[in-house]
């Protein structure tokens, strides 16, 4: 597409001015300040400059929204209609060690009249691997690169098949139920290190399903919208719509999913 949605313009604009201190950092990775975030977590001086240039670019462009962060916590708007979810370095522990699979990623979720939340628009941007992923509700799903002069659509895989799919897993420890070896249908298994990046590859048809028992909203908020609008299937791991509240997501085609289900779930 030539022109932006405008909500989808803000996130990228927002993104790509924290880019330029994520790449910084990134490169410069050894001198950084880290401190202990829980048992394989850690919070980078990278991921709290991130985190800041984004809610600052996105408050001064939509000052009423209310913001949710992975390491500010929610942060109440006077319009709670809107609400950006925000995860500044997903992939934290790639970006400590100089591996370039992380992004930043952004989701807008919208309340509906009934009450519920749906996201209608999202970004995720890889700033080493210059590739940025975004949806918008109705207008599909697209990938840019730097090598590229304009976006490309994306389309989940069309594979049927597990014996023939490639799956992605967002963490080894709690994708893998006891007892379960959720891996042995499909032809190979992959874990990068980052679910939000993971998703976008889903969405791009590199991996053909993609699971994550205990994902965060700002892990997948962005990736929800990826997935359907690329003509994918996302879920909760029980089949549900509740991937927010369950903290979990199966991202897939119409024909893997079903068998995903049905072969480690029901």
């Amino acid at each position: 597409m030539e022109t932006y949605p405008a909500v989808v313009k803000i996130m990228m604009d927002a993104i790509r001015k924290a880019s330029k201190a994520v790449i910084r950092d990134f490169y410069e990775v050894e001198n950084l300040q880290v401190s202990k975030k829980g048992a394989r977590e850690f919070v980078t001086s990278a991921d709290l400059k991130a985190e800041s240039i984004l809610i600052a670019e996105l408050q001064k462009a939509r000052e009423g929204y209310c913001v949710l962060s992975e390491e500010a916590g929610f942060i109440k708007g006077s319009d709670d209609e809107y609400c950006w979810i925000i995860d500044p370095i997903d992939g934290t522990n790639n970006f400590m060690h100089g591996f370039p699979y992380f992004c930043i990623t952004i989701g807008l979720e919208k309340k509906l009249p009934n009450g519920q939340r749906e996201i209608i628009a999202g970004v995720t941007e890889a700033p080493i691997l210059k590739e940025t992923f975004w949806a918008a509700k109705g207008l599909g799903a697209w990938l840019e690169t730097a090598n590229a002069t304009g976006a490309t659509r994306l389309r989940v895989s069309s594979r049927s098949k597990l014996s023939e799919s490639l799956l992605a897993v967002g963490s080894f420890s709690t994708d893998i139920k006891e007892g379960v070896d959720i891996t042995k249908e499909f032809m190979a298994t992959r874990c990068i290190g980052s679910t939000a990046l993971a998703i976008a590859y889903t969405a791009a048809g590199k991996f053909d399903c993609f699971i994550h028992n205990g994902a965060k909203p700002w892990d997948i908020a962005a990736g929800v919208l990826l997935i359907s609008e690329a003509k994918g299937v996302v879920s909760d791991i029980n089949g549900k719509k509740k991937m927010f509240e369950k903290n979990s997501i199966i991202a897939s085609n119409a024909d893997i999913e079903p068998l995903f289900m049905k072969n480690f779930v029901k």
